[in-house]
This record gives C-alpha cells, structure tokens and sequence, in this order.
C-alpha cells in the first residue's frame, strides 16, 4: 500500500509501542510512503537490498504477522505571537501520517505493535 506523506519528502523512525524502543528507520523520496511484504518486492526485483544495505531507507519488521494502516493524525492551536505571516490569536492546524502495525511474531508468538512518527525532513 501507498499513499502520500502529506508533508513531502521525510524521514521516520519507527518505535515498538509496547516497550517505546526503536526498531528502525525509514525515508520517503517523491513524498510518499509504501508498505510491502518483502517476499512480493523479492519476487519483482531478486537484488532488492535497501532493508540490508541502506537501513535509513527501510524498515524491516521481521517475521510480523499482522495489520498495518496508515493513520492520518490532526492537531491544532492557537498562534501565541505575532510574526509577519500570522498574529497572535489565529488558529493552526496540520496533518501528518503514521504507519502503524498490530500483530504477532509468527514464529514465537509474540505480540509486535509499533508505530511510526517523522523525526527528520
């Protein structure tokens, strides 16, 4: 699945929520961001090795057994100053998106739940 960042080109960490441990990084080029199975990316491009060679670029959540979505989060408030493109008082609002998983480790059984959030542009 794809779709686009919202925000343009990024980078993300992505955290296990269970224990708020990193568990790997990731980049978007064009702003946009997939998720694959790697068997199906492996049997449409055999060399494929971001996930091994360049780690900033893929996270591989191995042996996962689940659902992931992209989540689309709001947030608003209330400029505190003024500056030459806003005046104290007005209202703000922005979008960003997350990919988040729930699922198991298919092999132990163990849960694996994890969620992504921009840490980089």
């Amino acid at each position: 699945m794809t779709r686009d960042t919202i925000y343009g080109d990024w980078s993300c960490t992505v955290y296990d929520t269970d224990s708020e441990e990193g568990i790997g990084e990731f980049c978007a080029d064009a702003g946009l961001v997939s998720v694959f199975l790697l068997d199906e990316v492996l049997k449409y491009n055999p060399d494929f090795d971001y996930h091994k060679e360049r780690p900033w670029t893929t996270t591989l959540i191995p042996d996962f057994k689940g659902t992931v979505e992209f989540e689309i989060e709001h947030e608003e408030g209330v400029y505190e100053g003024d500056t030459e493109f806003w005046k104290a008082g007005d209202t703000w609002e922005e979008y960003s998106v997350h990919v988040v998983g729930h699922g198991i480790n298919k092999n132990t059984g163990e849960p694996i739940n994890f969620r992504s959030t921009q840490t980089g542009l």
